[in-house]
Order: structure tokens, then C-alpha cells, then sequence
């Protein structure tokens, strides 16, 4: 869960990042409402989550990445990159990662500001990007590129997804919310949670031409009761894919029988980092839940496309 809920970097923020140059570099205001300078250009960065990696490196930027927490694992050259820790202010190594001389650090946002303020006390200037929707992916991914030098490349990754976006809810447009089928994403089980209206991975489900049956909630991951999940009666449920579960016990709960995406067995195991991160791999993982909700079956679900 520690995946969907952190280091995608899925909780609230104003996503209004906006760039500028200023006489001694590019003048931003991130999504904490600050306004930043980066040196210009940037030559050592410092990532502290998984989906700012990806678009670093998706920009052209990734061979001045020196540094990156221990859930990068996307792509395979973030294997040789120095690990500063994990996500939260209690497992990241500060020592090491002022050590590294970065010229600017990216960051997630608010769930890393204990952080992020303790950097700005030591001069260490960070920028944090919180997209809340594919269009703050997008615009993010412009952004970075401005503060890499790497402008014309990110405008041509982003007009790319965003081509890929649109071709991919052209395939949906004509259909009304009844159309579309009924959609459980399971973030976890005991208790059960889910994705709310407030959750990146709600947005995915809605692009992918499904309908999130707990999109109403403003929460980006409430809890729900099985009773109102069997009340609500997915077609479809969704689940992070983990290793050794049976997604068949995981159901087997009284009342799931009901259910009729458990009736018809369409329960699918998907990537979780490629739903999880607001990064540039937004539309594979779009893709990769429409060709499951518009089509039947138990399925892992496996995410296999590269960078742009």
C-alpha cells in the first residue's frame, strides 16, 4: 500500500507549477506554493521518488540523476545510481545525499515536506511536483524539462503521451456512465481500501473508459465496507499485483458471490509502479486497464512498455 499511497506521490497539491527565467537561473513556483530558482543548467540531481526518476530520465536528464531511493527500479540504469534511502524524512540519509552536491533535488510533494524543509535549512534547493491528474503529468514533465535544459525533448515525450491519451478516450467518448463498465480498485484488503475521487489511479479508470464505483468519495483512498462494495457490485475489480496471491481466496469473503466480477472471474493483477506513478509511463498504464475492462477474464496483468 506504501506504494500507492507515497511514493506515487498521489496526495493533495495545487499541481501549479510554473516556469520562468530569472537572472541567476529558471524561476518556478512548485506545487507547495514556493517559488524556486534552479542554476542553470542543472548538472547532479538528486529524485526522491520513483516517478520523478522516470521522468528525468524521460526528459534526457538521467545520466546527471546521482541520486534515487531504494523503490527505483524503472529503468534498469537506476540499478547503479547511489540509494539516499527510502521515501519518508525517517529513512532517507541526509548526510548522504547533501554529500552528493546536488544542484536541485525533486521530490512528491507534501508527503515529503518534513523533508523538504529540512533540505531548504540546509540550502539544498528542492522542488516538488504533486501531479494530481494526467494533464498535471504532462505539464510536470514540461516543467522538468525547462529546469534540465532539456525543453524540446519533454515538449516532444509530452505531446506524445498526450496523443496516446487522446487516441486511447477516442475509443470511449460516445459511451455515458452506464455504458461503461463498473470498476473496484483494491488497494487493500483487510480493511478494504480504495481509489477515490481524489486518487491518481481514479483518473486512470475514468481514462481508461471505466467507471470508478467509488469515484464519488473526495478522499483519494478511503476505507470501504464489504458491504457496500457487494451493494455496489463491481464488473471489473483491479488489484496491485503481488507475488504468491491467489486472487481467488482473496474474494472468498460471504456475500462476494454476488458480485458479478466475481461471478465472471474479471479480476485483474496489474503492475502496480505502472499505475501508481504519475510519471511518463501514464499511458501504458491507461492502456493496460482499458484492454481488461473491455475485455474478460482472470488476468496478472504484467507491465511491460518502456520510457518514451
Amino acid at each position: 500500500m506504501c506504494l500507492v499511497l507515497g511514493i506515487g506521490g498521489c496526495g493533495g497539491g495545487s499541481s501549479s507549477v510554473e516556469g520562468g527565467r530569472a537572472e541567476s537561473g529558471i524561476a518556478i513556483v512548485d506545487d507547495l506554493g514556493r517559488t524556486i530558482v534552479i542554476p542553470s543548467p542543472a548538472d547532479r540531481i538528486v529524485s526522491l521518488a520513483p516517478a520523478c526518476t522516470e521522468i528525468l530520465f524521460a526528459v534526457g536528464a538521467g545520466d546527471r540523476v546521482v541520486g534515487v531511493t531504494t523503490f527505483d527500479n524503472y529503468p534498469p540504469e537506476v540499478a547503479s545510481i547511489t540509494k539516499v534511502g527510502g521515501f519518508s524524512r525517517e529513512t532517507i540519509n541526509v548526510e548522504q545525499l547533501v554529500a552528493l552536491e546536488p544542484d536541485f533535488v525533486l521530490s512528491s510533494g507534501s508527503l515529503q515536506r518534513d523533508l523538504i524543509d529540512e533540505l531548504a535549512r540546509l540550502d539544498i534547493v528542492t522542488v516538488a511536483i504533486e501531479p494530481q491528474s494526467l494533464d498535471d503529468v504532462l505539464r510536470h514533465i514540461r516543467l522538468v524539462g525547462r529546469i534540465t535544459g532539456e525543453a524540446s525533448r519533454a515538449e516532444r515525450v509530452a505531446s506524445r503521451i498526450a496523443d496516446d491519451l487522446e487516441r486511447i478516450r477516442s475509443r470511449f467518448a460516445s459511451k455515458g456512465p452506464a455504458e461503461r463498465p463498473r470498476v473496484f480498485y483494491q488497494v487493500w484488503d483487510r480493511p478494504l481500501r480504495t481509489a477515490g475521487a481524489a486518487s491518481f489511479i481514479g483518473h486512470l479508470i475514468e481514462a481508461a473508459g471505466g467507471r470508478n464505483l467509488f469515484g464519488t468519495i473526495q478522499e483519494a483512498y478511503p476505507l470501504v465496507s464489504e458491504e457496500s462494495l457487494i451493494e455496489a457490485d463491481p464488473q471489473v475489480i483491479f488489484l496491485p499485483r503481488r507475488e504468491g496471491q491467489d486472487l481467488d481466496q482473496l474474494f472468498a469473503r460471504p456475500g462476494f458471490e454476488r458480485i458479478e466480477a466475481i461471478r465472471s472471474r474479471r479480476i485483474h493483477a496489474i503492475d502496480e509502479d505502472l499505475v501508481s506513478r504519475p510519471g511518463p509511463r501514464i499511458a501504458e498504464a491507461v492502456e493496460a486497464m482499458a484492454a481488461r475492462l473491455h475485455e474478460g477474464g482472470v488476468s496478472e496483468g504484467r507491465g511491460t512498455g518502456r520510457l518514451p
